[in-house]
């Protein structure tokens, strides 16, 4: 049992003095490789690259200038969609998913039961949207999703920006 208790001894001895630093023999927070190097170390490291003879890169720099160049035809357009008129109107969500079969399969089943009923797929990554209708009253809304409630239990209302409706001209 000596010889045993001497052994352990020995040994955890020897890991105690291998975890100190070889060059110095004590634990050395620079010299340390187990330790995230000091944010001094690290701007002296990265803070100038030699990219060629000639040609020098500065990282050390904190401030800096980005002009920004576009045509006034994108400026135009871009306050022009921003100012389209719409309003708030509702929607049935019928289906969410990453399965493009799910969306067909959803769209297909609500076809068959409503032909002419208004779809619209979007998709905002990762998911795809499945909705239905183009509602601008709640209840009305409410009232398709008690239709298909059948076919689709997890439809839900959603609120949603609707582009105004079109009037027809044609008057007799």
């Amino acid at each position: 049992m000596k010889q045993l208790t001497l052994i352990t001894f020995l040994l955890l001895t020897l890991l105690g003095i291998a975890q100190v630093d070889q060059n110095t023999q004590t634990p050395s927070e620079e010299n340390n490789w187990r330790l995230f190097p000091s944010k001094n170390k690290v701007e002296k490291e990265i803070d100038t690259v030699q990219l060629s003879e000639n040609k020098t890169l500065v990282f050390g720099n904190k401030k800096g200038i980005v002009n920004i160049s576009q045509p006034n035809e994108i400026t135009e357009l871009t306050e022009t969609l921003r100012n389209k008129p719409y309003i708030l109107g509702y929607t049935v969500q019928l289906e969410v998913s990453q399965q493009t079969s799910k969306i067909r399969n959803a769209r297909y089943k609500l076809l068959k039961i409503k032909p002419n009923a208004q779809l619209e797929e979007t998709w905002l990554p990762p998911n795809t949207y499945l909705y239905a209708g183009v509602f601008y009253s709640r209840t009305d809304a409410f009232l398709f999703k008690k239709e298909i409630a059948s076919y689709f239990p997890n439809a839900t209302v959603i609120s949603k920006k609707m582009n105004l409706p079109t009037l027809n001209s044609d008057t007799k």
